[in-house]
């Protein structure tokens, strides 16, 4: 598996990105990673983050049928689907997403096939799974990707990245997206004029974005190693 240092070596996110979404992770988030082809990379997207969990979080695959009513778990789910390891769809698909709108640090992982967030929104709440308008707006953190070729290499890209409100109003707030002109992360400014290629709380990321740095520094990418380097990082916050 690739992790958040080989993510960023290969540009699918930018470190401004990656330390947002690992401060996301660290405060406990439910979060849907999608695309719409296969071999997209939402699932390597998705594994990189979970090694950004709270050290008191227990990360648990699913299969359907479970109670999900243990505090202080991650339920996974491989993706939102029909017949394969972990795939869950109907009724078992809205059980697991309703973890989202648990206060008593619950949550919930998987993936999705869709490219933006209205295909997202109508999959989830049609009838098959059913899923409500607000819990859909629980959803912590949904993000897009895109595979394509650029002088005859294949990239793959974030392209947007949508924070919940848990207002079925308004769902998700866009917080960052690509540009595929210029290749480049932009995020909204707070006062809604214009685009920024830095996080509008910058400055609450300086300690995430050193951490990644020392990952890429020290070249730190084995799943374990990542792992064992920001339960080290988690500790020295408290």
């Amino acid at each position: 598996m690739l992790t958040a240092a080989d993510l960023l070596a290969a540009g699918t996110v930018d470190l401004e990105l990656m330390a947002y979404l690992m401060r996301c992770m660290h405060r406990g988030a439910s979060v849907i990673t999608c695309a719409g082809p296969g071999g997209t990379g939402k699932t390597t997207l998705l594994g990189a983050l979970l090694c950004f969990l709270p050290p008191d979080i227990e990360l648990k695959v699913v299969h359907g049928g479970e109670s999900y009513q243990d505090g202080g778990v991650c339920y996974l789910c491989h993706e939102l689907g029909h017949g394969w390891f972990s795939y869950l769809w109907g009724a078992d698909a809205r059980a697991l997403l309703e973890v989202a709108e648990a206060a008593d640090r619950r949550y919930c992982a998987t993936t999705a096939h869709a490219d933006d967030l209205d295909e997202l929104r109508q999959l989830l709440t049609a009838t098959e799974i059913a899923l409500s308008y607000r819990t859909f707006a629980h959803l912590d953190l949904v993000i897009f990707m895109r595979r394509f070729a650029r002088f005859g290499r294949p990239l793959r890209r974030v392209t947007m990245v949508y924070r919940g409100t848990g207002d079925p109003r308004q769902s998700h707030d866009l917080v960052c997206r690509w540009d595929g002109g210029t290749d480049a992360f932009v995020w909204p400014r707070p006062d809604g004029d214009g685009l920024q290629t830095a996080a509008p709380v910058e400055d609450e990321l300086e300690d995430y974005r050193a951490f990644l740095e020392f990952l890429l520094r020290e070249r730190i990418v084995r799943v374990a190693d990542v792992r064992k380097a920001v339960l080290d990082f988690y500790s020295q916050m408290i």
